[in-house]
C-alpha cells in the first residue's frame, strides 16, 4: 500500500478523472462527483492553484465544454485577481459559446491589464472584428 501511495500524484489523477468523464460523455460542469473544491477559501491569493485552474479550463475548452471552461477561468481569477491570461481565455470561451458581448468585454480587460502581451496585436484585431460584427448585427435589426 505504501508503495502505491508514494507514487500518487493528485494533479495527474485529476487529469485522468476529467479525461475519463469527457470520454464517457459526462458534462464535466454538471457532474457532481467531479467538482473540485478548493481546500482553502477562493479569496486567498494562490498563484499555483490559479495556474491549475487555468490548465483545467484550457482542457475543457479544447473539449468544447465551454461552461466548465468559463467556470475554471473564473476560479483562476479568484485565486489570482489581476492575472490577464484568464481574461484572454474567457474571451475565447465566450466567443466560441456565442456570447460575443461577454467575449468583447473579456478581450478588452485582457488588453487593459496586459497591453504589451505577445498576442496583443491579434487580440486587438479580434476586438475590432467583434465590434464590427456586433455593429452590423445591431444595425440590421
Amino acid at each position: 500500500m505504501r508503495r502505491v501511495l508514494r507514487h500518487f500524484k493528485p494533479g495527474v489523477c485529476l487529469r485522468w478523472v476529467l479525461l475519463a468523464a469527457v470520454l464517457a460523455g459526462c458534462d464535466p460542469g454538471r457532474c457532481a462527483g467531479l467538482q473540485q473544491t478548493p481546500a482553502q477559501p477562493a479569496e486567498a491569493y494562490n498563484p499555483y492553484q490559479a495556474e491549475k485552474e487555468l490548465e483545467v479550463g484550457r482542457f475543457y475548452l479544447r473539449r468544447r465544454h465551454y461552461d466548465a471552461a468559463i467556470a475554471r477561468f473564473r476560479m483562476a481569477l479568484e485565486y489570482k485577481p489581476q492575472w490577464a491570461l484568464p481574461h484572454r481565455w474567457l474571451g475565447e470561451a465566450f466567443e466560441k459559446k456565442g456570447d460575443l458581448e461577454a467575449a468583447l468585454a473579456e478581450y478588452r480587460t485582457y488588453l487593459n491589464i496586459s497591453p504589451g502581451a505577445r498576442d496583443a496585436g491579434r487580440i486587438r484585431r479580434r476586438v475590432a472584428e467583434l465590434e464590427r460584427h456586433l455593429l452590423r448585427k445591431s444595425s440590421s435589426r
